[in-house]
């Protein structure tokens, strides 16, 4: 029986010498490997052939996969285009906030959207002062300050989180106040490139794979720096 170290010796052997069996075509015809299913053997190139159709089928997955996501890149671009063209439109003639809000929800079919800034988060602190909670929105607004980039989450706990704050801003919903949230995103706005976060916008479906990780943040951050020039400047 071969030892690991005689074998490993002749796979370093036969990968350093990839024409060796163009210089042996003979040895082609003589190797015979065992059938993982049967008693029989198969030859060297019937398990070549197909190891390459595993490899193929994999390969055809991936592109069925990358075609999938690009697809809905694509979608996601033209959806964001159409947004910003009536936002730019709507709240070029309205002072408030209301008609974004409408917009950005109906755009990406939302369950609601909301505006949570830290500027009308200090009267709702004085007030729950003299509440059951006090702090609350103390905390709140540390967790804003520390938004950093678009956050995407599916998590109950972080779902119940927001949820409590969801209406102490400005916003607009689809459905009854009872709606159960499934997926979430939370968006930073900022007047400087992601430093001192001034606000969240919180995008919130009953969907819970509204909002895919696996398609990056790249777009949700291009919303959250747009909707920061539009909100911040009202």
């Amino acid at each position: 029986m071969k030892s690991s170290i005689e074998e490993q010796k002749v796979r370093e052997f036969l990968l350093g010498e990839k024409d060796f069996f163009l210089r042996n075509e003979d040895l082609l015809c003589l190797l015979k490997l065992s059938h993982p299913n049967t008693r029989g053997s198969v030859s060297l190139l019937e398990k070549q052939n197909k190891l390459l159709r595993k490899l193929l089928e994999e390969n055809r997955k991936e592109l069925c996969s990358l075609k999938e996501i690009a697809a809905k890149n694509h979608e996601t671009l033209n959806k964001i285009f159409e947004w910003v063209i009536k936002v730019v439109s709507h709240t070029s003639k309205k002072k408030d906030i209301s008609s974004f809000l409408r917009i950005t929800r109906e755009s990406f079919n939302l369950d609601i959207v909301s505006i949570l800034l830290l500027k009308d988060l200090k009267g709702s602190e004085e007030l729950a002062s003299r509440e059951k909670f006090p702090g609350k929105y103390s905390e709140l607004s540390r967790t804003i300050r520390k938004l950093k980039a678009s956050l995407i989450t599916s998590s109950n706990s972080e779902i119940v989180y927001w949820k409590k704050f969801i209406k102490k801003g400005k916003f607009s919903h689809a459905r009854g106040s009872g709606a159960e949230y499934a997926g979430m995103a939370v968006l930073p706005l900022s007047r400087t490139n992601g430093r001192y976060v001034q606000g969240a916008l919180v995008l919130a479906s009953t969907e819970a794979r509204r909002f895919d990780e696996n398609l990056g943040t790249y777009f949700l951050n291009f919303i959250s720096e747009f909707s920061s020039s539009i909100v911040l400047e009202k």
